[in-house]
């Protein structure tokens, strides 16, 4: 399996664990690995999770992504706001979109009390480079007002 190759491309990987994650991957080399990590060997990044070659039983480019949001959606919302806040600074408008959507879906079940620190999950939707996507725009908007942070469109 050569990592490298899916670097900056949209993926499905299935780790070792049995669990499958859906993002854009970024891949880390031996080196870097070795530096930031102290583990000699190669890796990729999908936001907020690392894997570790030998973490990965499967990877595979996807066209798009399956469904709203999937696995690394819920376990970012799991691991807390600091992981929720990565996927969302990620850059990727895809990967926004479907944090924002499971953030919405649980939100709606259990309010905004049952999500991970939400003053920093406005706080991050706050602070990211506008989108250029006017659907994304009321989606952020929808979502801080949705957990009381008022209005975010004024600063986006």
């Amino acid at each position: 399996m050569k990592l490298s190759g899916f670097d900056g491309k949209r993926v499905r990987l299935t780790a070792a664990w049995g669990e499958t994650y859906e993002g854009v991957c970024a891949y880390n080399g031996r080196e870097y690995n070795e530096f930031e990590f102290g583990r000699d060997e190669e890796g990729v990044a999908l936001p907020g999770f690392i894997f570790f070659k030998k973490d990965i039983r499967k990877i595979k480019e996807l066209d798009a992504f399956t469904g709203r949001y999937g696995f690394l959606e819920e376990e970012a919302l799991r691991e807390g706001a600091d992981i929720v806040c990565e996927v969302l600074l990620s850059e990727e408008d895809a990967h926004v979109r479907r944090m924002l959507a499971c953030i919405g879906d649980h939100a709606a079940i259990s309010g905004a009390e049952g999500l991970p620190d939400s003053d920093a999950i406005v706080e991050a939707l706050r602070g990211m480079p506008a989108p250029h996507d006017p659907e994304l725009v009321r989606m952020i908007d929808r979502t801080v007002r949705m957990l009381g942070g008022g209005h975010a469109a004024n600063d986006l």
